[in-house]
């Protein structure tokens, strides 16, 4: 296992505001999709009904490459994939602007989605190179703080953007800033020699993560993580929809209370990160079997809420914010520690896929209860399918208790 034996040449502050800046850059059009959609679909009105496809797209890039970009990061090294994954989404929206089609629009989002797999990885090492155990669930809160913040400015961005220049300028506005913002925190990343990654064949690299697939510690967090996600997914694609049809809100109303969530999950990516360090004391399972049950408690107030004043809504949505988004930044260092500092992409990669892999079928699963038997019904089966989620999360911290006296030995 690598070891830091030498203080850092930079601070490791401005390393992680480095990885910060890109997380947000990334996530500007990957969480706030659902601010372009509207655009899109004046656009290309004949295609209104097929509209989700792009945000199928996004998630099933990323589900292709997440063991490749894991797996890359573990044998190249933090900075020569972000360059790598920064150019790939920023070349993408640029192209995705250049002609009004929507296939290939989808198309390149896919494109886009396979560069932003890689963003979760990336800077798993340098966090646990420069960060000690017992800092490192604060420090990855800090950077996955990044995805929400980037949805707020992205949503932002797009918004203004688009009522000018309509969805083609949205779209090559954002792509030129993932470009500008990714590549100049890759050239300002010295990083250090022993994060350079590992000259081995791609063969060795893809039987390691295997090998590391097969740790129950991982199998259990990826479960847990897998019900989180779908819990995800609900909120960013159905949560405004539902106080459309259910409350009857306007559209902007919706987009202003989901801006809500947004800054709740950022302030829960920080929160639970802290809380896993200090209260917790490194056990990253506990908070994720809290959130479980908190995301079960939201989809049930979700599914009431026609029966509750208008004045609670702040409250669920930060609630849903929490809950729903909060968790990422704890499961993944959970992830990247398993895999421990040589192979924390490779742990990350497998993981994230089959994560990834809940986002491309929960719409579609969502809307089909919704449609079928009321959108009440949908959030009391997701409150279900998060209470499940806590047996995986246990089980996993049975698990690392288990080993944690022989880790800290070592």
């Amino acid at each position: 296992m690598l070891r830091q034996t030498a203080h850092p040449t930079e601070s490791r502050y401005e390393i992680l505001g480095l990885f910060t800046a890109s997380m947000i850059a990334a996530s500007m059009i990957v969480v706030a999709v659902g601010a372009l959609l509207p655009y899109v679909s004046k656009a290309f009105p004949a295609e209104t009904a097929h509209i989700s496809i792009l945000i199928t797209a996004l998630l099933f890039g990323a589900t292709l490459t997440n063991a490749v970009s894991g797996a890359a990061t573990d044998r190249f090294g933090d900075k020569r994939v972000l360059v790598a994954c920064g150019i790939i989404m920023g070349c993408a929206l640029l192209a995705s602007s250049a002609i009004a089609n929507f296939t290939w629009l989808a198309v390149w989002f896919v494109i886009y989605g396979m560069g932003f797999a890689a963003i979760n990885p990336v800077g798993s090492h340098a966090i646990l190179f420069f960060f000690k155990p017992q800092e490192r669930g604060l420090a990855m809160g800090v950077r996955q703080m990044g995805m929400p913040l980037g949805g707020v400015l992205g949503a932002i961005v797009i918004a203004i953007a688009a009522d000018y220049y309509g969805y083609r300028g949205a779209l090559a506005t954002v792509g030129a800033l993932v470009l500008i913002i990714t590549l100049s925190a890759a050239a300002m990343y010295r990083e250090p020699s022993q994060l350079h990654g590992t000259p081995v064949r791609a063969g060795v690299l893809l039987k390691d993560m295997l090998l590391i697939g097969r740790d129950p510690r991982l199998i259990l967090i990826t479960l847990t993580c897998i019900v989180l996600f779908a819990a995800q997914v609900a909120l960013m694609g159905f949560f405004p929809w539902t106080l459309v049809h259910v409350l009857h809100t306007t559209p902007s109303f919706a987009c202003l209370v989901f801006v809500i969530t947004q800054f709740a999950a950022a302030a829960g990516r920080l929160g639970w990160g802290w809380a896993s360090d200090r209260i917790f004391h490194g056990r990253r399972m506990m908070p994720l079997a809290i959130t479980c049950v908190l995301c079960a408690l939201a989809a049930l107030i979700v599914a009431d809420i026609g029966n509750l004043p208008m004045s609670a809504l702040g409250g669920i949505a930060v609630l849903l914010g929490i809950s729903a988004e909060g968790w990422f930044g704890v499961a993944v260092v959970a992830m990247a520690e398993v895999g421990g500092e040589e192979h924390a992409g490779s742990a990350l990669g497998f993981g994230l896929t089959w994560v990834m892999g809940t986002g491309i079928v929960t719409p579609a699963i969502f809307q089909a209860i919704m449609q079928g038997a009321g959108i009440p019904a949908a959030w009391e089966t997701l409150a279900v399918l998060s209470l499940c989620g806590v047996i995986p999360a246990v089980a996993a911290m049975m698990l690392m208790d288990v080993k944690r006296p022989s880790a800290e030995s070592a």
